[in-house]
């Protein structure tokens, strides 16, 4: 009789074991994508390893489905799902060491960027902190904008060729100039919209270096092509007409000394346009 009425408490037993030894298998395999370092993290990998862990813990037995162990183990698998969108979220390029910083503020983190693991972020409540860390996010894609615009800004200036074009085998002129200033009003125009911007903070100071940049750069086109302009016109009227030149000797000499040092930096621009 006596093994009679320990068979459901032997078979109870077995349960209890067969529960927990799954668990620990689910258990053990969260441990080791805890230990993932975050620059190693795939979202989509993660993603899967967790569903491949649900789906067996859902494949058990419904006897073993009935213990509360199981019910916690499975919440907290759901609940990783479901933060995986963060987690992916997360590893966006737009993330920069200062934005690191806040997060690591907000989550309570004690560990530097090259250290932190998915554990560490599991560990310190991404649900709760939720709305900071989607604030942190939108500050830094906002700011992503301003910074790839302001990376076209330098690309285009720093490296800008000016247009050359030979004249009457004397020197190479500067030609394109519509393209030239439509090119310059637009960066203008954008760095002034820049300022509007509510992720301008970050940007302040590059952005008033080029804005002087630029409009010094607009002022200096501008009078360059007012000169240009004015030396083609006088020197097809003094070296088309030896008559004009011995008509007009003090104008002649003077357009000389203009003349030899234009053509001059003419020649330094085209040595390096």
């Amino acid at each position: 009789g006596n093994t009679e009425a320990l068979a459901p408490l032997q078979e109870e037993m077995a349960n209890l074991k067969g529960v927990w030894s799954e668990i620990k298998q689910v258990h053990d395999q969260v441990e080791l994508l805890k230990e993932t370092p975050w620059t190693a993290v795939v979202p989509k990998k993660i993603r899967a390893a967790l569903d491949e862990t649900l789906q067996s813990l859902k494949n058990l037995p419904a006897k073993l489905r009935s213990y509360e162990a199981f019910d916690f183990t499975q919440e907290q698998l759901q609940s990783r799902i479901k933060l995986n969108m963060l987690v992916a979220d997360l590893k966006t390029d737009a993330l920069k060491e200062r934005h690191w910083k806040q997060i690591n503020q907000v989550l309570k983190l004690t560990v530097g960027f090259n250290e932190l693991t998915l554990g560490h972020l599991w560990d310190a409540d991404l649900e709760k902190n939720q709305p900071a860390i989607k604030d942190v996010l939108g500050r830094a894609q906002g700011e992503m904008g301003l910074e790839e615009f302001m990376r076209e800004v330098r690309e285009c200036w720093i490296g800008y060729e000016v247009e050359l074009v030979p004249y009457r085998s004397k020197c190479r002129l500067i030609r394109g100039w519509d393209e030239l200033f439509t090119q310059l009003d637009e960066h203008l125009q954008s760095v002034q919209s820049m300022k509007m911007s509510p992720f301008y903070k970050s940007f302040e100071e590059e952005g008033a270096l080029w804005d002087k940049r630029l409009n010094d750069i607009r002022i200096i086109f501008d009078i360059w092509m007012d000169v240009q302009r004015r030396w083609v016109y006088l020197e097809g009227i003094f070296c088309a007409s030896a008559d004009i030149q011995q008509l007009l000797p003090t104008e002649f000499a003077r357009f000389r000394t203009i003349d030899t040092e234009f053509v001059g930096i003419m020649k330094k621009v085209a040595a390096k346009p």
